[in-house]
């Protein structure tokens, strides 16, 4: 459970005007009225992409249908979170997604296609990683490839130039998918580069602080440490590891 009191997390999530999804899909029906800071498209990608990191897929398609039926984000929102989160979770629990998405949204996917050139995936690919790790991307690119020759290549044409340039929902919201997945799962180190890469992409502080605190809220985990950390890079403390 995250470090903040029951009722003061309650407290954070009345002062905001939109339909909270966290609280709704964890909360009993008597608190399900309370709201949050963040929007109603932050807060569906925070829930959505928390619950089916954490294996939650009805809860995560409930909220789905629930949006859809409401009419309060479209089909297409949806389809681009999961074939984003495909990058982290594989594609078993995406195309069953996309299956529940097809049969709500009850028509066609209209969404663009993954065919792409490979010097289209590069050249855009390129574009956001460099607004992503900024002055870091040539040691990222050469640590990556240290790792197994042209890793790096790879990364910058497929996760970058493939899924992350395509339109639908927009780079500070998929560093937002990153941040709550990175930060479920436990991978310190790329969350770590993930929390500056949404910061130099334009998601604020504050934004992020109520992000990770809703995600530990759903994981039921202490948000202290990784909170500390997003401290010490607006700071300029943290070690640059990337």
């Amino acid at each position: 459970m995250a470090d903040v009191p029951l009722f003061r997390t309650i407290q954070r999530y009345t002062q905001g005007t939109e339909i909270n999804f966290v609280l709704f899909f964890c909360m009993p029906k008597t608190m399900r009225q309370h709201t949050t800071t963040l929007t109603l498209r932050t807060n569906a990608l925070v829930s959505f992409a928390a619950n089916l990191s954490l294996q939650n897929r009805k809860s995560a398609f409930a909220l789905m249908r629930r949006a859809l039926a409401q009419k309060r984000l479209p089909p297409e929102f949806f389809s681009e979170a999961l074939l984003h989160l495909s990058l982290f979770l594989g594609y078993p629990p995406i195309l069953e997604g996309l299956e529940v998405l097809s049969h709500c949204a009850k028509r066609r996917n209209n969404g663009s296609s993954l065919k792409s050139t490979r010097r289209d995936r590069a050249t855009q690919g390129r574009r956001l990683f460099l607004a992503v790790y900024g002055n870091q991307a040539t040691r990222v690119l050469q640590h990556l490839n240290r790792l197994h020759p042209g890793l790096g290549s790879h990364i910058v044409a497929e996760p970058y130039g493939r899924f992350m340039s395509r339109r639908g929902i927009d780079l500070c919201e998929r560093e937002i998918l990153n941040v709550v997945v990175l930060y479920l799962h436990g991978y310190d180190r790329q969350l770590y580069s993930h929390l500056r890469g949404a910061l130099r992409t334009g998601v604020p502080r504050s934004v992020l602080v109520d992000v990770l605190e809703s995600a530990a809220f759903l994981g039921r985990r202490s948000s202290r440490k990784v909170i500390g950390t997003l401290d010490r890079i607006g700071s300029g403390e943290a070690a640059s590891t990337f």
